[in-house]
């Protein structure tokens, strides 16, 4: 199109140049000079349109080129992002991984030593007859009743031929009578345990939570609350504890986190000696604690994670879901200024381990009071 009407004007120029040229040399006066006037107006004109036509086109194309470069950049952006992202799954997995593999060899080493203990937890056939010829008037055929503790270490029955009857008389409750003989149902623990022991499971997958949601009108991501049961081992029915997904005011940023396996700007041995008197590290919230070993002091670290500014680039990926899966737990998003700057991934990520989690989150409690249960 560009090079049509270019071509177009040009013709035109040429042929309005010729006619004028060809006037001049054939005719004389003021017809031939009005011819003059009238081509040069027109050569005018002609210039004017060309090189408004190629400032048009000359802006056309440096406004796509600058789309491209804008979509370009914003491609690169976003790739870096979701690279990002997946390399902190990665290590987040990896760093689980490592953990259960940690707690799988404990178990093996566990077991190994209940074996070992077992294998030498052998039973001596005469300590029960020596604790009965130490503390009671034991008479009779100690032989045969030595050859019956035998047979009960082996889990044997004895021989058909064995005819034997052993009374025991408790001398001072001659007049007492004895109860009958319980049985073995009646003496075996109960399989459930205390009213006070509780074991709390989470059974709700991500996507039950979505079908759940789609039947509400309001898909899962969106739900601010959810509900997950919870199994008390006196009750029949489990209970619901009703849980926090995300902050009201949620305005996720693009700041990525720390990798698993980045190393910290201060060891945890340095951030010990950084801490004020009479405050003990175990006691400080996880979220300040990270902020110390990412080279932030103790006021500092209080300072930035108390008010309302983007905190979680500060923190380790493994450390951040962990935080995010307690205070969704305890319902203490609202109440922790910087975590609704945090991107929607992470959150997504703690939605799958709170689903998965069989144990109850390490309580939010306030930057004053870290471990107060809500």
């Amino acid at each position: 199109m560009i090079v049509s009407g270019v071509s177009e004007h040009l013709d035109r120029g040429l042929g309005a140049y010729r006619n004028m040229r060809s006037l001049a040399d054939s005719q004389q006066g003021f017809t031939a000079t009005q011819e003059v006037v009238d081509t040069r107006r027109k050569y005018k004109e002609l210039k004017r349109t060309w090189k408004f036509t190629c400032d048009y086109w000359f802006l056309e194309a440096q406004e796509a080129l600058g789309k491209v470069d804008d979509a370009e950049s914003k491609y690169k952006v976003a790739l870096g992002e979701q690279k990002t992202r997946y390399q902190d799954d990665i290590d987040s997995l990896e760093s689980e991984k490592a953990q259960l593999k940690a707690r799988l060899a404990d178990s093996e080493a566990q077991v190994r030593i209940l074996k070992s203990r077992l294998e030498l937890a052998t039973v001596d056939p005469w300590k029960f007859p020596d604790f009965l010829q130490e503390h009671t008037d034991f008479t009779g055929n100690w032989e045969r009743l030595h050859d019956l503790f035998n047979l009960c270490i082996k889990d044997s029955k004895p021989p058909e031929s064995w005819d034997t009857v052993i009374n025991v008389t408790a001398m001072d409750k001659r007049k007492a009578a004895a109860a009958p003989y319980p049985e073995k149902s009646t003496r075996m623990p109960p399989s459930s345990g205390s009213g006070s022991s509780v074991v709390l499971k989470f059974w709700i997958s991500r996507d039950s939570r979505k079908s759940q949601g789609s039947k509400n009108g309001q898909g899962s991501r969106k739900s601010r609350d959810s509900e997950v049961p919870k199994t008390q081992s006196n009750s029949a029915s489990p209970q619901v504890h009703k849980v926090q997904r995300r902050p009201k005011d949620h305005q996720p940023g693009r700041d990525s986190v720390r990798r698993a396996g980045e190393k910290t700007v201060v060891s945890k041995e340095a951030a010990h000696t950084m801490l004020p008197g009479g405050v003990v590290w175990k006691e400080v919230r996880p979220d300040v604690r990270q902020a110390i070993l990412a080279g932030l002091k103790y006021d500092t670290a209080m300072e930035w994670i108390g008010s309302d500014r983007a905190a979680h680039r500060h923190f380790r990926q493994p450390q951040l879901i962990k935080m995010l899966v307690s205070m969704m737990y305890w319902r203490r998003l609202d109440r922790t200024p910087w975590r609704k700057y945090v991107p929607e991934a992470y959150y997504e990520t703690a939605d799958e381990r709170l689903d998965r989690c069989g144990d109850v989150p390490p309580p939010w409690g306030n930057l004053d009071d870290p471990h107060g249960v809500p």
